[in-house]
């Protein structure tokens, strides 16, 4: 113990050397220590996904039969994703007038609306103005509800039209100006 008395600058240099390979040491350690825990949290939450993907792969065969039977309601209710917008859209806006005028109406007027859709189908939009009487409209209705691929009226204005000496139809007539949307798949 006289050495360290003695020889202090020296013996303060040799404590030095030994302490800062431990120092370097334990901070390396608990480095590691801290990373090791990261890990584990980050495999903590892999784990509700992993079983979630396991859970999913085990009912595969299930949720291939429930797509496929969705898949086929599908096709009945949107336009194909083959076609054109353009056609899509002019053979809707021919059927959409027929089916007014069968029932009864007079089309004013019926205009094909800009898509402004963002998701995985396309909206198809037809602006379209009738007048006639309410029996006519109401059986226009019922025909544009059982169109298919599915027909969605957006909006529906229906304002009465005055009475003049020329109209001698005793029932209401009616103006109607309507917005129908059909979904066209993206291809």
């Amino acid at each position: 113990m006289n050495w360290f008395r003695d020889n202090r600058r020296d013996s303060a240099f040799v404590a030095l050397t030994v302490a800062v390979p431990v120092l370097l040491v334990l901070y390396l350690v608990f480095q590691l220590l801290g990373l090791r825990g990261g890990y584990q949290d980050e495999i903590d939450d892999l784990e509700p996904r992993v079983a979630r993907l396991e859970g999913l792969r085990q009912r595969e065969v299930d949720l291939q039969q429930s797509l496929s039977a969705v898949d086929g309601k599908v096709t009945n209710l949107v336009y194909p994703g083959e076609r054109d917008r353009a056609s899509v859209a002019a053979t809707m806006q021919k059927d959409v007038r027929e089916i007014l005028i069968d029932a009864g109406l007079s089309v004013a007027n019926s205009q094909i609306l800009p898509d402004d859709s963002e998701e995985g189908f396309e909206e198809i939009r037809l602006d379209v103005t009738v007048s006639g009487n309410l029996p006519a409209l109401d059986a226009a209705l019922a025909g544009l509800g059982a169109y298919r691929p599915r027909l969605m009226i957006e909006s529906l204005d229906i304002w009465p039209e005055r009475a003049t000496r020329r109209n001698s139809d005793p029932g209401q007539t009616v103006t109607a100006g309507m917005q129908l949307m059909a979904l066209k798949v993206r291809s």
